[in-house]
């Protein structure tokens, strides 16, 4: 029976899933963790004033998604802004969110600054350039002055882009001079390096074309001649078949030299 004037009393504490359920003589029910608990100090048949009551019902309202954070900060590191927006989707009120986050801080649970340190470390072991990095903390919501403090050694840039340029070393082999620096260059602009660190490392694509880059281009004249053939003849064929093997990044002199065409202009 409900305690009159007097408040409203607790006729049972008990958990269920993994959660405290409280339930009191008026019908209601609550669920709280044990901070909660303890911060109240609820037992069975204690009585709770209306404003207590009041304030452990708003308390009891942060509980899933204090549950929630901790579980996510448990499996992984999150960014301020990244746990914002998580707690944002699970519809968690601002108040609430902001509460939870000062809360993690407090604990070093969420720390842009070390994070970033440390994520910087990471990125560096996997030989990216510095504008991949900036887009992934970009990505992660970090402030545009932890961004702007971002700071990787000239050398350490090229260390990481020679790095990329000794994994092409099977996808170079028997290209052209032109279709390895094309390469490189695309390859590494996709990993985020600048346009001076990539410069830098194409100057280790050798010029030299060797016996086995010959022996491609030898192929390749065969098969644009094959290909046009029928349809062209003397200077049209020639220059169709220069223009397929320009297109394969082969250069100009080797492709005249292999055709052995002194008298027409190709180009």
């Amino acid at each position: 029976m409900q305690s009159g004037n007097i408040g409203k009393k607790i006729v049972d504490i008990r958990t269920e899933k993994k959660q405290i359920k409280v339930r009191f003589d008026s019908g209601e029910t609550c669920f709280v963790d044990t901070s909660l608990l303890a911060d109240f100090y609820l037992y069975k048949d204690k009585v709770l004033d209306e404003k207590t009551f009041q304030r452990l019902i708003t308390a009891s309202q942060v509980v899933p998604f204090k549950k929630y954070l901790y579980s996510l900060l448990s499996k992984g590191r999150y960014s301020e802004a990244q746990v914002r927006t998580k707690l944002s989707q699970r519809k968690a009120p601002l108040s609430v969110i902001y509460d939870l986050i000062q809360e993690a801080k407090k604990s070093h649970l969420i720390d842009d600054v070390t994070l970033a340190k440390d994520l910087l470390d990471y990125y560096g072991s996997k030989s990216v350039g510095i504008q991949y990095i900036e887009k992934q903390f970009k990505l992660k919501g970090f402030s545009k002055e932890i961004i702007a403090s971002l700071s990787i050694p000239i050398s350490s840039q090229k260390q990481s882009a020679e790095k990329q340029y000794d994994l092409l070393a099977t996808k170079l082999k028997g290209k052209p001079y032109a279709a390895r620096k094309q390469i490189v260059y695309r390859t590494l602009m996709s990993k985020g390096f600048e346009e001076g660190v990539i410069l830098s490392v194409i100057e280790k694509v050798g010029k030299e074309e060797d016996a086995y880059v010959k022996d491609h281009l030898k192929q390749h004249v065969v098969a644009a001649r094959k290909k046009y053939e029928k349809k062209y003849k003397d200077w049209d064929l020639n220059q169709r078949i220069f223009n397929y093997l320009k297109a394969k990044g082969y250069n100009n002199k080797d492709i005249k030299t292999m055709l052995g065409d002194k008298e027409h202009d190709l180009d």
